[in-house]
């Protein structure tokens, strides 16, 4: 069973929506080796994208459901709306206490479940995307590195890395996810753990920054098309959604705010340049 985590009995933690398990319910159950994971499959798998999901350290476990069944994050392209517009497959891991995203092993195994499903299903190989938060975020950058021929666009939320392999990092379409005020993990470090706003930092550094506010007074940075950060200002988490500052996925996830979803499933890799 998963461990438990103070962090989801915390009044100011995100919560489920209630149709959030109608869409669990929808996800079927998997194993490769020591690693469970959960997928699901539209209507019409054939020639869909893949979109990889990694959770939060709240969740870790192996029960292979709390991945799913304690936030939205983990089930938002399963609903009906968007699998109408953007048809998709979906893989959401689970590891175990005591293993990280960055493991060798785990990262093989995951690897290895992108290339079955692809196989299996004729999955767009073009289109092969990763979001997570948190510990995820950290995975995803992780996985970035390792294999960023792999992946045609990737969102960490709420992550952070060191400086080695920014030159994989810079392979990939990156959209990055925080919040100024998060306490659990730092937007910025000032040394060589990169928060998002260090990596953007190090990523942009020669290119010219645009900066746009949003309506609620979010600002996006960008360094081209393909190198974005959001960057949510302090009291946005609480002022917005009643949750915590690192509950940030709350802001990918809101049915109103589609431009980082809409941005992601806009990209595809080159499959000729590997």
């Amino acid at each position: 069973m998963a461990m438990h985590n103070a962090f989801l009995d915390r009044p100011d933690w995100d919560r489920p929506s209630v149709h959030n398990s109608e869409r669990c319910a929808q996800f079927r159950f998997g194993k490769t080796g020591s690693l469970v994971y959960r997928y699901y499959l539209p209507q019409e798998p054939e020639g869909a994208p893949i979109v990889l999901f990694l959770h939060g350290a709240d969740v870790v476990g192996n029960d292979n459901e709390s991945q799913l069944i304690y936030h939205d994050i983990g089930t938002m392209f399963a609903k009906k709306q968007w699998q109408e517009k953007h048809p998709c497959i979906i893989i959401a891991p689970q590891y175990g206490r005591g293993s990280y995203w960055s493991r060798n092993e785990i990262q093989n195994t995951i690897f290895s479940i992108i290339e079955d499903t692809a196989a299996a299903y004729n999955a767009d190989r073009s289109r092969i995307y990763v979001y997570g938060y948190s510990a995820g975020g950290v995975g995803c950058l992780s996985l970035l590195k390792s294999r960023p021929e792999l992946f045609a666009a990737a969102i960490p939320i709420c992550g952070a890395t060191d400086t080695d392999g920014l030159g994989n990092l810079a392979k990939v379409p990156l959209w990055l996810l925080h919040a100024e005020d998060d306490g659990i993990v730092l937007c910025s470090y000032g040394s060589m753990h990169l928060g998002s706003k260090d990596l953007f930092g190090k990523m942009a550094h020669e290119d010219r920054v645009q900066e746009t506010k949003g309506k609620a007074g979010e600002t996006l940075y960008s360094a081209g098309e393909n190198l974005r950060y959001t960057e949510l200002p302090a009291g946005f988490m609480e002022r917005e959604y009643g949750v915590n500052p690192h509950c940030s996925w709350v802001y990918m996830s809101d049915k109103n705010r589609p431009e980082l979803r809409e941005w992601m499933f806009s990209k595809r890799r080159d499959t000729a340049a590997g």
